[in-house]
């Protein structure tokens, strides 16, 4: 920038009480403005995944929740549904801990991935709707996953699924419902300390809502 609109810059600035003028002639950020800073992050999310957020909406999510949604800054958009049932799968694959999955439908997909992850001993927490359908495959191709149940696998159940996360202790991946709420499985993927510790909180806010299933079966 030329002097003229370096000049012009700091004198909005210093009027909206963001810097401030030291006596040595140098500009500070103000502590106003440090506090303002803090909700940056929220703000540029929004700006930058504005298309997301003209179809999407993060307006169901409970106030605390949306109140830190700044932290999702490192989250990366994926706008195809097959390639985040892949991240899904990946997340799956690697997971050495455990693997949480709040969904509006069973991932069928999944499956073989999810035996093979109770098998090197990964827990598994799982929130379906009430009303959920198993899908249709071939009696053969489902896991037998009722001999994990009470060690490894906690199935529940919600009486309605608003939105989809997904983690392991590494990687994590959140959908938000479209205007009409429906989970259309388009949304963001993160693995980012505070990113993934949002939706290990927001999870854990549906667990404590879920009822236990009665019994859990392969067929």
């Amino acid at each position: 920038m030329t002097v003229q609109e370096t000049s012009r810059h700091l004198s909005r600035l210093t009027k909206a009480k963001l810097i401030q003028k030291g006596s040595d002639g140098a500009y500070s950020i103000t502590v106003y403005g440090s506090q303002l800073q803090e909700i940056l992050p929220f703000l540029s999310f929004l700006t930058r995944h504005q298309e997301y957020f003209m179809t999407h909406t993060f307006l169901k999510l409970p106030q605390r929740f949306i109140s830190r949604f700044g932290d999702l800054a490192e989250a990366e958009l994926t706008d195809n549904a097959i390639v985040l049932f892949q991240h899904v799968d990946s997340l799956i694959s690697r997971a050495a801990e455990y693997v949480w999955i709040l969904s509006d439908q069973a991932l069928s997909s999944t499956f073989p991935l999810l035996e093979q992850s109770l098998a090197r001993g990964v827990e598994l927490k799982v929130v379906l709707p009430a009303d959920i359908e198993v899908p249709k495959i071939p009696e053969e191709m489902l896991p037998d996953f009722s001999k994990y149940r009470g060690n490894l696998v906690q199935p529940r159940h919600l009486d309605k699924v608003t939105h989809v996360v997904i983690l392991s202790e590494a990687e994590a991946v959140v959908v938000l419902p479209d205007l009409d709420g429906r989970l259309d499985y388009l949304g963001f993927k993160m693995d980012d300390a505070v990113g993934h510790a949002w939706c290990h909180d927001l999870f854990l806010h549906f667990w404590n809502q879920t009822n236990p299933v009665s019994y859990y079966s392969s067929s």
